[in-house]
């Protein structure tokens, strides 16, 4: 638009807009059968299983999106008797007895590392990856290469530990001039 008429426009954004994006799946199967769902947690309304599973290190998700993926993640299980469960057989019925299977599923799983299931999990195409503590999330290689840890030099406290912008600009940084505020610090400015 802006090169057609040489105006701007202004862009409304809200958070609450992008938190009912979101809904898209839920809002689907609302609108389509008109029931409240209850809350799943983690588990996706329509696929079974696409969850975060307990590895022995740690949370992870695994999304079988397929029964050809469901296939190959029981053909990497201990427990050689979930492939072959009729209940499990497809994803309708999945999804149906989804409470059988997570906890048959959590069980196979927790026997190996996140790593482990990863490198496994890839190799057969399945999709999956860690959930990180918030520790391990600041300790990330994309995290630091990213700059999103940004230490501040404040007057009264020291030197402060921030979060980044996630706004990367081509042509002009971000910059960090003002450290975070104390209480009431500016308010004559503000006041007057």
């Amino acid at each position: 638009a802006r090169e057609k008429t040489g105006r701007g426009q202004k862009i409304d954004l809200s958070l609450f807009d992008c938190a009912i994006s979101t809904l898209v799946n839920v809002a689907s199967n609302y609108f389509m059968s008109g029931e409240v769902p209850k809350p799943l947690g983690n588990d996706h309304p329509n696929i079974v299983p696409y969850s975060t599973y307990e590895a022995s290190d740690g949370l992870f998700v695994v999304a079988v999106g397929n029964d050809r993926q469901f296939q190959a993640l029981c053909e990497l299980l201990e427990d050689q008797t979930i492939g072959a469960d009729e209940r499990f057989r497809t994803n309708a019925s999945r999804v149906a007895h989804r409470h059988e299977l997570n906890d048959r599923l959590n069980k196979e799983l927790k026997k190996k590392t996140r790593a482990e299931w990863q490198q496994l999990f890839e190799q057969k195409g399945i999709p999956c990856g860690p959930v990180y503590t918030i520790h391990e999330a600041f300790q990330h290689p994309q995290t630091l290469a990213r700059d999103m840890i940004v230490n501040m030099e404040h007057p009264h406290v020291g030197t402060l530990k921030l979060v980044g912008s996630p706004l990367k600009f081509s042509e002009t940084a971000v910059s960090y001039r003002l450290s975070p505020p104390l209480a009431g610090e500016h308010n004559d400015h503000i006041l007057t």
